[in-house]
C-alpha cells in the first residue's frame, strides 16, 4: 500500500527486492510516461533561454543543487506497492529554500540533473528516469509560476512564507497525483484507493518539509554561517520519518505474511467485483496465479454465490454448502466460503472472501453416500431371495419334491453366506480402526495355509484354481487366521472379476528373506485412473456404478491393512482386458519349529 506521496518520490515499476515477472506494460502507462517526459522536456526548453544570463556563481549553485539531489536519491525511504516501489526523501526541503533564494532556471536544471544522475547511479531504467525527471520538473515549474509574483518580497516576510506554502503545496499535489496515477494504471487499482489512505500522513510530511525549507531560506538570509545548524533538524526529521515508514512497512509485511501463509484461500474484490488481492492459498485452490487474477473481474475466475447475489451467498454460507470450482486444468475442487465487507464510515469499499478447500470433506461425504448405497444394495440383494423362498415354502407354493427343496436350500444358504461375508467384512473394518493389536505373529507354514484355503473355496465354486510352488514347506512370521482372510479376499476378488471359464493362478515363491504369494486372474483388469485408489476403503471403481459385481469394496482394503500389520507388503500389476495379479509378501522365519502344522502356531510370538 502507498503510504506517502509527498516528494521527491520515485516510482520503480518492478521493485528491487522481489523477482521480476514478465508483464507487458499497459499502453496507458506508456502514454503517461511519454506525456510526462515530454512535458518535462518542454519546461526545461523554456528555462534554457535564461542560460545566457547565468553568472559563474549560478553554475556553482547548479552543481551544488544537483549533487545534493543525487546524494539524497541514494538514501530513499522505500514503500512497496506490489510490483511498484514508492521512494520518499527530504530533498524537497532543499527545493523549498531554492524556490525562495535561487534563480528559477538554476533550480529547475539542478533538480533535473540531480534526479537523472541519482537514479542512474541506482541502476533505474531509462523510462523510469524519464518519468521521474519529467514529474519533478513539471511540478516544480508550476510551483515557480505561482510563486513568481511574490519572489521580490524576501524570505523574511510572512507573506512570502504563505506564498511558499501555497506554491509547494501545488508542487506536492501534482507530484502525488502523477505518482498515484502511474501506480493505479500499472496495477489496475482505483486511483482513490491509493491516493486517499495516506493523505493525512502526506500532509504532515509536507508541512514539516516546507517549514524546514523556509527556515533554511531565512537562516541563509540572516547568517549563512548558521545554515549548517539546520542539518540537525533535517537529519532528525529524516530519521523520524524513516522510523514511521518502517513501522508501517512492518505492519503491512506482517499482514501480508499472515495472508500469504494462510492455508485457506483469501482474496479481496472492490465494489466493482474486480480482484484486488489474491493470496497463494487461492492460487493453489483455483489453479490461477495472482498475476492472471489481479485486475480481472472475480466472476470470470471463480463461480461463487457471493459474486452473484448476497441472498445466495448467505444461504450457502449458513448451510455449509460445498461449492464446486472448476480449475483451468479441467479438474474440480469443492470449497466452502465466507465473506466480510470492508466498511469505512458506513460505506462498503470492498469485500474479503475466505475460501476453504473442502475436497477431502466432500470426498468423505460422497464416500459415505456411496457406502450407504452399496450396503443397502448388498443387504437387499440376498435378503430378497431369502424372503421370497421362505414365503413360498411357508405358503406351500414351491415344488415339494426333495430335489426342489434342496435347490431352494442351496440358494438360501448361498445368500446367507453372502450376508455373513458382508457382516464379517464390516466387523473386520471396524477392528482395523480400533486400538487393539490386529495380528499376533508366530511361525506359520504358509504353503499349507494356502492349499487349505484354496480347497475350502473350491467347494463353493466351479472355477479352476491352479496352485504353483506349494509343494515345499514355507515357514513365515505371520498370523494364520489373518493370512486366510487375506487369501479369501484376494481369491474372491479374482473370481469375481474374471470370466467364468478362465482359471485363477496362485503362486508361492521365496524371494530372499520374503515369501511372496500372488493371485493372478485373466479378467477385465483395472483402469489406470483407478489404480491409485484400489486399496481404499469402499472403493470399487467405475464398474461399481454399473453394479456388474457384488461386494462393498472392503476386501482389498482389509487385505492390505492386515498384510501391513504383519510387516509385509501388498501390491498389484494390472492391464485392462488382460487381467490383474495381486501379490503380498511375508517375512520368512529364521528358524521354523519342527512341529509346525498347517495353519497352527509353532511358537508363541508377540502382538503387533
Amino acid at each position: 500500500m502507498m503510504t506517502a506521496t509527498q516528494g521527491p518520490t520515485t516510482v520503480e515499476m518492478n521493485g528491487q527486492n522481489r523477482p521480476r515477472r514478465a508483464k507487458t506494460m499497459p499502453r496507458s502507462v506508456v502514454a503517461l510516461i511519454t506525456t510526462v517526459g515530454l512535458a518535462g522536456a518542454a519546461c526545461l526548453a523554456l528555462r534554457a533561454r535564461d542560460l545566457g544570463r547565468w553568472s559563474p556563481k549560478d553554475f556553482l549553485v547548479l552543481v551544488g543543487v544537483a549533487a545534493a539531489t543525487a546524494i539524497s536519491e541514494q538514501f530513499p525511504i522505500q514503500l512497496r506497492h506490489r510490483t511498484e516501489t514508492l521512494d520518499v526523501a527530504l530533498t524537497d526541503s532543499l527545493w523549498t529554500a531554492g524556490l525562495v533564494l535561487l534563480r528559477p532556471s538554476v533550480l529547475t536544471f539542478g533538480v533535473a540533473i540531480g534526479i537523472m544522475v541519482g537514479l542512474t547511479i541506482r541502476g533505474v531504467t531509462s523510462y523510469k528516469v524519464a518519468f521521474n525527471v519529467g514529474q519533478y520538473v513539471v511540478a516544480l515549474s508550476v510551483a515557480q509560476v505561482i510563486f513568481a509574483p511574490f519572489s521580490h518580497g524576501g524570505p523574511l516576510l510572512a507573506g512570502t512564507w504563505g506564498a511558499v506554502a501555497l506554491s509547494m503545496g501545488v508542487y506536492a499535489l501534482i507530484s502525488s497525483l502523477l505518482v498515484t496515477l502511474v501506480i493505479a494504471l500499472a496495477e489496475g487499482i482505483p486511483f482513490l484507493k491509493i491516493f486517499l489512505p495516506p493523505l493525512h500522513v502526506t500532509a504532515v510530511h509536507f508541512m514539516g518539509n516546507v517549514a524546514i525549507g523556509t527556515l533554511l531560506a531565512v537562516a541563509w538570509t540572516l547568517s549563512p554561517a548558521g545554515v549548517p545548524l539546520l542539518v540537525v533538524p533535517i537529519a532528525l526529521a529524516y530519521l523520524a520519518y524513516r522510523g514511521l515508514m518502517r513501522r508501517l512497512r512492518d505492519g503491512e509485511r506482517l499482514r501480508t505474511l499472515v495472508v500469504d501463509r494462510a492455508s485457506d484461500g483469501i482474496f479481496m474484490v472492490d465494489t466493482n467485483g474486480t480482484v484486488v488481492t489474491w493470496n497463494p492459498g487461492i492460487e493453489r485452490i483455483t489453479g490461477i496465479s495472482a498475476a492472471d487474477a489481479i485486475g480481472r473481474p472475480a466472476i470470470e475466475l471463480v463461480v461463487l454465490p457471493v459474486l452473484q447475489s448476497s441472498a445466495e451467498c448467505q444461504q450457502a454460507h449458513r448451510s455449509r454448502t460445498f461449492v464446486p470450482i472448476d480449475r483451468p486444468d479441467g479438474t474440480r475442487t469443492w470449497v466452502h466460503f465466507s465473506r466480510s465487507d470492508i466498511k469505512e464510515r458506513g460505506k462498503v469499499n470492498g469485500t474479503v472472501l475466505v475460501v476453504q478447500d473442502m475436497s477431502p470433506e466432500h470426498e468423505a461425504e460422497q464416500l459415505k453416500a456411496d457406502f450407504l448405497a452399496t450396503i443397502s444394495h448388498e443387504l437387499r440383494t440376498p435378503l430378497t431371495p431369502l424372503k421370497g423362498f421362505l414365503t413360498s415354502l411357508l405358503n406351500g407354493m414351491v415344488d415339494d419334491s426333495e430335489e426342489g427343496r434342496r435347490e431352494y436350500y442351496r440358494i438360501m444358504l448361498r445368500q446367507s453366506e453372502r450376508l455373513e461375508r458382508l457382516v464379517s467384512d464390516l466387523l473386520e473394518v471396524s477392528r482395523l480402526d480400533g486400538d487393539k493389536p490386529l495380528v499376533t505373529v508366530r511361525d506359520v507354514e504358509l504353503a499349507s495355509v494356502v492349499r487349505d484355503k484354496i480347497a475350502e473355496l473350491a467347494e463353493g465354486t466351479e472355477r479352476s484354481i491352479e496352485v504353483v510352488g506349494a509343494d515345499e514347506p514355507v515357514v513365515v512370521r505371520a498370523d494364520a487366521s489373518k493370512v486366510r482372510i487375506v487369501l479369501e479376499n484376494l481369491l474372491s476378488n479374482a473370481i469375481k472379476y474374471s470370466p467364468q471359464q478362465s482359471p485363477v493362478t496362485v503362486k508361492i515363491l521365496v524371494n530372499g528373506r520374503d515369501a511372496v504369494v500372488s493371485v493372478a486372474d485373466r479378467g477385465v483388469g483395472i483402469l489406470q485412473s483407478e489404480q491409485p485408489k484400489i486399496f481404499e476403503r469402499f472403493y470399487q471403481g467405475e464398474r461399481h456404478l454399473r453394479r456388474e459385481h457384488e461386494g462393498a469394496g472392503l476386501g482389498l482394503h482389509i487385505a492390505s491393512r492386515l498384510v501391513e500389520a504383519m510387516c509385509g507388503r501388498v501390491w498389484f500389476e494390472s492391464k485392462v482386458d488382460e487381467g490383474s495379479t495381486f501379490c503380498f509378501s511375508l517375512a520368512v522365519a529364521e528358524s521354523a519349529g519342527q512341529d509346525a502344522r498347517p495353519g497352527e502356531d509353532a511358537s508363541v510370538g508377540s502382538s503387533v
